[in-house]
């Protein structure tokens, strides 16, 4: 049987797209929004999945479904000319004969199903509208007998069905036995496994009452022993947790103290070393100075990285103050500022104005300075370059980016992109510490957002452009 989580989920034609052959399912329902929104998808995947469709309709004419089937891009006229797809009522169904025996419309479904497999279809796929039995027509009182039945009959054929249940309209006594007769459920939304059904053997069973108050007993003593066991794992994940917690701290800790307290003997290195070439220059050679210029780019590289992880730090241990930022004018700010330092260097920036977010203006600061020293550092051995900065939909989801037409990187290491401390450049290439874009990960992360990023590498010999595009998101 189909795994399908014990509450549902939020998608319903993602939760439909996991039922498979075997499966046998009601759907629950008290509008023909929430019926169609069920049936026309897994009619629609079956045909996708190269299986035969059979929809029985009674609630809803033949043309309300055609019709809703043609509103979700389903065609009709093709699906049914090609044998792919019938629409038949209860005429041509349940009551065939005249009158419904469950054990001649299950062995109609067998032979249905034999013929589909033999004309080249992986499997039969059944939803029927089961409002028939409502006009009380000869053999309806067995319906549950039927229901109970299919559940032998599935698992050994490659059929799978949705018996639709239109809750408005049946009586309590037999949704509840629907319910007991159906391993899978659809409502509100949802697929949902189904802890109270009951197995053909026993619901069909002379000794039926003893063997449900049986049933449910075992019901009521395992769901007690689950949420006992729900509540050891809870105490004990909670338990993790704070050690979790506690540990990070510790670790923040420990970098916050490790950077702070380097910052000071690297000072001295830097200023000690700068003292010997004033003062003592004549004295060194052209070797020594060679040495110290190396010694105070080395302490000026690593107070560089003490100060990244500062600021790294601080990000992870400091309160988000949400609040309306205009994106546009912070970019357009950081543009005239990377300008301002660089006059000489020819940059156009493109910045899309009103891009307006709900976010921590100091923390959005840092990814925007840092995503566009990116770009700038990237573009530097270009005479000319473009910068973006701008939004684009992407499904449901407005996504913000930062591009340019530097260097670029090969898409195998965008992951390796957001590490501490990893680079895809050596530092005489282009210099950075390697824990800029870990902290722009870091805040993105913070706000529940997303960050990532596309690359292509440049070829300038073969001239080929390349150049990078970070994209990230804010709820």
């Amino acid at each position: 049987m189909t795994n399908i989580p014990s509450k549902g989920l939020p998608d319903l034609e993602k939760a439909i797209g996991k039922i498979d052959v075997h499966d046998h399912m009601c759907l629950i329902y008290e509008t023909q929004e929430e019926q169609f929104s069920a049936v026309i998808p897994f009619v629609r995947i079956g045909l996708e999945r190269g299986e035969k469709c059979l929809y029985v309709v009674d609630d809803n004419t033949a043309t309300m479904v055609i019709n809703g089937m043609k509103a979700a891009d389903i065609d009709v006229e093709s699906a049914v000319e090609t044998g792919r797809l019938a629409i038949v009522s209860k005429q041509e169904s349940y009551l065939r004969q005249g009158f419904f025996d469950p054990d001649w419309m299950i062995n109609f479904l067998k032979c249905a199903t034999d013929e589909t497999i033999t004309g080249g279809f992986s499997a039969l796929r059944i939803t029927g509208e089961m409002t028939w039995v409502l006009d009380g027509d000869p053999g309806f009182e067995r319906l549950m007998e039927y229901e109970a039945k299919l559940n032998y009959f599935f698992p050994e054929n490659k059929a799978l069905a949705i018996c639709q249940y239109n809750r408005n309209r049946f009586s309590p006594a037999i949704i509840k036995n629907v319910i007991d007769t159906h391993p899978l459920i659809i409502f509100k939304g949802m697929v949902c496994k189904n802890f109270y059904y009951i197995p053909p053997d026993n619901f069909l069973s002379n000794e039926q009452p003893d063997k449900e108050i049986e049933r449910l007993l075992a019901n009521i003593k395992n769901r007690e022993k689950v949420e006992v066991e729900l509540q050891q794992y809870q105490e004990h994940l909670e338990y993790r947790t704070a050690q979790l917690v506690e540990a990070n701290k510790e670790l923040e800790n420990i970098a916050y103290s490790i950077a702070h307290d380097l910052r000071s003997p690297l000072r001295s290195i830097n200023g000690f070393s700068q003292l010997l070439l004033d003062e003592y220059q004549d004295k060194v050679g052209e070797q020594g100075k060679n040495y110290l210029h190396r010694v105070r780019s080395a302490s000026q590289y690593m107070a560089q990285l003490l100060d990244d992880m500062l600021k790294l730090s601080r990000i992870s241990r400091g309160e988000i103050n949400l609040k309306p930022i205009n994106l546009s004018e912070m970019a357009l700010d950081i543009a005239d500022h990377l300008h301002n330092i660089q006059p000489e260097r020819q940059v156009e920036f493109i910045v899309q104005v009103g891009v307006k977010v709900m976010g921590d203006s100091q923390l959005l600061r840092i990814v925007m300075e840092e995503l566009f020293d990116n770009a700038w550092k990237f573009t530097s051995k270009h005479p000319t370059a473009r910068i973006e900065f701008g939004t684009q939909q992407q499904k449901e989801i407005l996504v913000y980016f930062i591009r340019d037409d530097g260097a670029g990187f090969e898409m195998e290491y965008s992951q390796k992109l957001f590490g501490a401390f990893q680079r895809l450049h050596t530092t005489t290439e282009f210099p950075g510490t390697g824990i800029g874009l870990a902290t722009v990960q870091r805040v993105i992360h913070r706000h529940g957002g997303k960050v990532w990023a596309e690359g292509v590498v440049e070829n300038l010999p073969a001239g080929k452009a390349g150049g990078a595009t970070f994209y990230f998101t804010l709820p």
